[in-house]
């Protein structure tokens, strides 16, 4: 009896244990497919990606305060800077922001900061915005937190300027006091035919600057051929007549106009007075005006030889020559009062009575497709008498510098004078750009 009771607590005993085996073994049981990958994984640990933030659109002015660094072409020319800090002058007026200063493409780093972008800037958004234009015109646009006012030239970029201050500066809907906006869809592109000519300026009702550059100078052939007479451009080359002091010899220099370097001079000619000269462009010559004793002569020289083709004898006496590329002609000039138009093979067509200031010496002439232009030398300076191809009188420059005037041409969107100068240490040719700067007034 009592072995069967030990028996049977032994039989618990056992049963429990067993049961506090299985417990355990289950308890820390790993199935197959939790097996941890003895080999380190390759793969990058996921990060959390933060939650994008919307971006934030600023006005150029909010609050009365400037929200865009104002930043400018680094190589502007002067003109285009002092348009460009009126500009800033303006804006700061209109809205009440105060003036924290204007810098340069060139001084600042290319960020996403909101900035107004001025002229051709190193910005990439400021030659995609140009890109609209095409080879003539302005464009004001915006790209997310860059508004971008640019322009083709220095003329276009102060016609930008005046466009953004009559429809945006002026407009209570974009700008007043301690606000200016500008969006997307405001965008205002401008597109040319052609660059800006005088005309445009003085049709426009623009005030403008004339500035006066020497660009090159062309010293003649020897000591004694240096006086300076007539020039002529073809676009690429520029030619220059030089001649001897007592109108003996003369001769004709070719520069390249990129790099105003002589590539090529004629022989010794003879050209009388040579006093002008003048590129015709439609049968690839230059004409040359002989002018004072031989004024009845035109000579006809081959571009590419520099030589003489031939001389032709005109029915009227002239000393200045100009050629109308858009109508095929001539226009010429004889004292103060003539101006005479030939067709293409010399025969006269009409005269126009006109007028001139005669305090000033008659020298040669040039022209663009609006405008004839004779310059005219005086003591202490020059003036530059207007005319249209009907012989109106449109207007007269004044040009400051005190040399004697030659010639006038327009090619590429630029007017250039010839001067001659006669010094101990320069003679020769002297060629000036001369510019017409359309002012920025705000």
């Amino acid at each position: 009896m009592m072995m069967n009771s030990i028996k049977h607590k032994f039989l618990g005993l056992f049963a429990c244990l067993v049961m506090l085996v299985a417990a355990i073994c289950g308890c820390g049981e790993v199935t197959p497919s939790a097996t941890p990958d003895p080999t380190p994984s390759t793969q990058p640990t996921p990060t959390a990606q933060p939650t994008p933030t919307p971006e934030v659109k600023l006005d150029v002015v909010e609050d009365g305060e400037m929200k865009f660094l104002f930043v400018r072409q680094g190589d502007m020319s002067n003109e285009a800077r002092s348009n460009t800090v009126l500009l800033y002058a303006s804006i700061c007026n209109h809205t009440g922001a105060a003036r924290v200063g204007i810098s340069t493409d060139d001084s600042v780093e290319a960020t996403d900061a909101a900035e107004m972008l001025i002229g051709k800037t190193n910005r990439p958004e400021s030659q995609l915005a140009l890109e609209k234009v095409g080879d003539h015109g302005y464009i004001i646009t915006r790209t997310k937190n860059k508004l971008i006012i640019a322009g083709t030239e220095d003329n276009m970029l102060a016609l930008a300027m005046i466009r953004f201050t009559e429809d945006i500066l002026k407009s209570e809907e974009h700008c007043g006091e301690g606000y200016l906006k500008f969006d997307e869809d405001d965008e205002i592109i401008y597109k040319a035919d052609d660059y800006i000519l005088l005309a445009d300026i003085i049709n426009g009702g623009y005030d403008y600057d004339i500035i006066s550059t020497e660009v090159m100078h062309c010293p003649g052939y020897t000591d004694e051929i240096t006086v300076a007479q007539g020039v002529a451009s073809d676009g690429e080359f520029v030619y220059f007549v030089t001649r001897h002091f007592e109108d003996t010899v003369t001769v004709i220099q070719k520069y390249k106009m990129d790099t105003w370097e002589l590539v090529a001079q004629s022989g010794e000619l003879y050209l009388g007075h040579a006093n002008d000269m003048t590129f015709d462009t439609k049968n690839n010559r230059l004409v040359v005006c002989q002018g004072t004793a031989t004024g009845e002569i035109i000579s006809i020289i081959d571009p590419e030889t520099l030589e003489l083709v031939e001389n032709i004898t005109i029915s009227k006496k002239i000393s200045a020559i100009t050629y109308d590329p858009v109508n095929d002609r001539y226009g010429t000039g004889r004292g103060s009062t003539k101006f005479r138009i030939f067709d293409n093979e010399f025969n006269f067509v009409e005269l126009h009575e006109i007028e001139m200031n005669d305090d000033y010496v008659a020298q040669g002439m040039g022209s663009d497709k609006n405008y004839v232009y004779y310059p005219r030398s005086g003591d202490r300076d020059n003036i530059i008498e207007v005319f249209t191809w009907d012989g109106e009188h449109v207007t007269t420059l004044k040009i400051k510098d005190p040399y004697e005037s030659e010639s006038f041409f327009w090619v590429n969107g630029k007017y250039y004078l010839n001067y001659y100068r006669y010094t101990s240490s320069r003679r020769g040719a002297f060629l000036h750009e001369i510019k017409f700067n359309i002012r920025y007034n705000g």
